[in-house]
């Protein structure tokens, strides 16, 4: 047994911050839902190429309206003691950049997207939903690479609601960003 699966073993949950970063290094990356430490495996190469496209897309427009910021994984989002995820993109809008600090963005940020593996569809669908969801996160996107299709969640009253589900070729105009049009088409390229 090597030193850093002693050492998970050794924490019970929930896991707070200061264990969960005084893991030793082993080269995988992990995130703590709930208290609960989960490994993040290495994503496919059509789940990077979707998320580079959007990557794209999105610096673009926040960087030419001054919007705000754009992350990629890994960037550490701190919700809270037990909650500290590493989603796939993070939005934080300019008026709100005070929530990003040197360890990550500390608090809800504007806009989270998750692009779908094989292996996370439970924990963005579910855990992590739910957990933005309780930190009242106001945007929450789902791509799904295999569905072709790109789902978009609001906050409203204490859970997300679905306002936009678009497949395969359509169009999908977010309600965060008013002037811009994303082409789904070329994201399944």
């Amino acid at each position: 047994m090597d030193v850093r699966t002693r050492a998970i073993q050794k924490f019970t949950s929930p896991m707070t911050y200061e264990p969960y970063r005084a893991l030793p290094e082993d080269g995988n990356r992990y995130q703590v839902i709930e208290g609960e430490l989960h490994m993040i495996g290495a994503p496919r190469v059509n789940h990077q190429r979707i998320l580079h496209k959007l990557v794209t897309i999105l610096d673009k427009y926040i960087a030419e309206g001054d919007w705000g910021e754009l992350f990629i994984a890994p960037i550490e989002v701190y919700l809270d003691e037990h909650n500290f995820l590493l989603p796939d993109l993070v939005c934080v809008a300019k008026a709100r950049l005070d929530i990003v600090q040197d360890k990550g963005i500390v608090g809800a940020p504007d806009l989270v997207i998750e692009v779908l593996s094989p292996s996370t569809v439970r924990v963005d669908r579910v855990l992590k939903m739910n957990t933005y969801a309780r930190h009242q996160v106001p945007h929450y996107w789902i791509v799904d690479p295999a569905a072709q299709t790109l789902e978009a969640f609001e906050w409203e009253n204490g859970a997300y609601r679905l306002i936009a589900a678009h497949a395969e070729a359509e169009d999908f105009q977010p309600a965060l960003f008013s002037e811009l049009t994303i082409h789904l088409a070329e994201l399944w390229k």
